[in-house]
C-alpha cells in the first residue's frame, strides 16, 4: 500500500476520533434558547427508538406525550429525531453517540427547548445538553427542572433586567430552578418575540 495513503487515511481516523470525543457548545441563557427554538414544551418520553434513518444515517427517535406547551408543540404528542444512537447498533456492534447529545428516558418528563427540524428531519436541544431540562417531580411540593450541566449560565446576563425581575431564579447561579417559573419566564419571552 502507498504509505502516502496510510498515513492520509490515519490522519483522518485520528481527526474523527478527536472530534467526535469532544463537542464544544456556546454557553446560553433561557433567553437565548427562547430565541432560538422552534418548540419549547414539557413532555413525557413515551418511547426510544434507535437504529438507521431512511438513508441510513444513526439516528434516534422519541416520543413524548406533551404535558404544557409554551410554543411549536401543539399536538398531544410529539416525535423527535436525533442524530446518532442512543443505544448500540446490533447489527454493527458499534456506537455512534454524540458528546453533549441529550438523552431521554421512557417514563421521565423534560422541559425541552427544541430547534426546527432539518431538511432531514434532525432536530435537537438548543445548546445541546443545555436545552434539554430534566424535570424533578417532589411529592407535596412544586416540580424542579434542571440540565445536565446544572443549569449553569441560564440566566447570566439577565439579572439586572427590570422587565424580568419579578422571577426570583434570577439569583441563581446553578442548580434546579422551579418548572411553573422557568415556564413562565419562557412564555413571557415567546410573546414579547411575537410581532
Amino acid at each position: 500500500m502507498n504509505p502516502r495513503v496510510v498515513v492520509s487515511w490515519t490522519t483522518a481516523v485520528s481527526l474523527l476520533v478527536a472530534a467526535a470525543s469532544a463537542t464544544t457548545v456556546r454557553p446560553m441563557n433561557i433567553e437565548e434558547m427562547v430565541q432560538n427554538s422552534g418548540a419549547i414544551f414539557v413532555g413525557e418520553c413515551t418511547g426510544a427508538q434507535s437504529g438507521r434513518d431512511d438513508r441510513g444515517l444513526p439516528s434516534t427517535t422519541y416520543t413524548f406525550r406533551v404535558l404544557k406547551n409554551v410554543r411549536g408543540a401543539a399536538g398531544k404528542t410529539v416525535t423527535i429525531k436525533q442524530f446518532g444512537l442512543k443505544d448500540i447498533d446490533l447489527r454493527s456492534s458499534q456506537v455512534f453517540q454524540v458528546p453533549g447529545m441529550p438523552t431521554y428516558e421512557p417514563g421521565r418528563r423534560y422541559l425541552l427547548f427544541m430547534t426546527q427540524e432539518s431538511g432531514h428531519g434532525f432536530c435537537v436541544p438548543v445548546g445541546l445538553m443545555q436545552g434539554a431540562l430534566r424535570v424533578l417531580q417532589q411529592a407535596g411540593r412544586p416540580d424542579l427542572a434542571v440540565n445536565s450541566v446544572g443549569n449553569a449560565n441560564l440566566f447570566w446576563g439577565l439579572e439586572g433586567r427590570p422587565d424580568l425581575q419579578r422571577h426570583a431564579s434570577l439569583t441563581q447561579t446553578k442548580g434546579p430552578v422551579a418548572l411553573d417559573e422557568l415556564l413562565a419566564m419562557a412564555t413571557e419571552l415567546v410573546q414579547r418575540r411575537r410581532p
